[in-house]
């Protein structure tokens, strides 16, 4: 019983709690959890704040319309961000969903301050441009649109409730109860977000060079290429091109490795969407239809003439290539750029001793 005893106690001092390192440590974690608790609110606090601050540095405008269009945005996101301050304080939405939000809602009020800011410059570079011919039709279709969304009067600010993304929507009068009211269209083609207007105000391309490329396919390709006219071909059978009167040609498109080789020179410039959108409606200028080439940003706009311009990764708009629409405007261009590519390449023709040069007609 005595080993027993001994045995236990030994046990008992082995196993003995620090009972103050624990106190301690315990202390340290409720004190670094206050800590990172009061860091949290602080910068919770500090994304209101600095959205305020950047209000604050909303242009004021002699524009009465636009010194409006601002104030009315800086309410609706004031007390868009108060809401949203009180949500997470109140533990109905988490900090992620609230640091989200508030990084969508300062960046679209970047971005309202920066067209705001950008609209009359951008309006002169593109009269500018276009006196000077240098201006795409695809660029001065993106500029009517924002001419659209730069009428303050019939236009507002809106802040998707839900992520907080802001876009400029057109507004519309409304009877309600009686009353006319000025407010935001239910029409999605009214609206476009300030991101995109503002990647458009910045986009400096000019027309595709049509020149430039018709001169460097012509010049590689071959520009030489004799071949005799033939009343039956190599393999016996009856050359369906045989015209008497003709004994010879020097004709590159004559050669077999021609095609595949135009094909190559002309695929490679119609990888670039605006190089299509440009032949078509900077040269060719009609589409198959007879009518002129048109733009849409309208999934649902019908019309053999429409290049329709869908959203791309870029938070832009651009024909997609990848669509049956897009290969097939991007097919058309490359017929026009070969219509251009085939003018330029020479063609010589060797009439027959026993054909009389004045009765030639080919």
């Amino acid at each position: 019983m005595g080993n027993t005893y001994y045995g236990y106690a030994q046990r008992e001092a082995a196993e003995q709690v620090d009972w103050s390192g624990v106190a301690r440590k315990f202390t340290t974690m409720l004190d670094d959890e206050v800590k990172a608790k009061e860091e949290r609110e602080a910068s919770l606090d500090q994304s209101n704040t600095d959205l305020a601050t950047l209000l604050s540095t909303a242009p004021s405008s002699e524009n009465k319309e636009l010194h409006n269009w601002i104030l009315d945005y800086a309410n609706n996101a004031s007390n868009y961000s108060l809401m949203l301050h009180r949500s997470v304080k109140n533990g109905n939405m988490s900090t992620k969903q609230y640091t989200n939000a508030m990084n969508n809602l300062t960046a679209g009020t970047n971005q309202a301050i920066a067209i705001a800011n950008k609209y009359n410059d951008f309006f002169i570079e593109q009269e500018k441009r276009r006196k000077e011919n240098d201006l795409p039709a695809e660029m001065l279709y993106q500029g009517s649109i924002i001419q659209d969304f730069a009428d303050f009067n019939n236009t507002a600010l809106y802040i998707d409730p839900i992520t907080m993304k802001v876009s400029q929507g057109k507004t519309v009068t409304k009877n309600i109860q009686g009353e006319d009211v000025r407010t935001l269209s239910e029409n999605p083609e009214d609206f476009k977000p300030v991101s995109t207007l503002l990647g458009w105000m910045g986009e400096t391309y000019g027309k595709f060079d049509m020149t430039g490329a018709v001169d460097n396919i012509a010049g590689n390709m071959a520009v030489s290429y004799q071949a005799l006219n033939t009343e039956f071909l190599a393999d016996g059978t009856k050359n369906p091109n045989f015209d008497p009167r003709i004994s010879g040609e020097d004709n590159v498109r004559l050669n077999e490795n021609y095609d595949k080789a135009m094909d190559n020179y002309i695929t490679s410039y119609l990888q670039d969407p605006r190089n299509v959108s440009s032949i078509l409606a900077d040269y060719a200028g009609v589409a198959p239809n007879g009518e002129a080439w048109d733009f849409t940003t309208d999934p649902k706009a019908k019309g053999e003439n429409m290049i329709y311009l869908s959203p791309n990764n870029n938070g832009g708009y651009s024909i997609d290539l990848d669509t049956d629409k897009g290969r097939e405007l991007q097919k058309l261009a490359g017929e026009a750029l070969r219509g251009a590519v085939d003018v330029k390449l020479p063609r010589k023709i060797t009439m027959a001793e026993t054909v009389d040069t004045k009765d030639f007609n080919y």
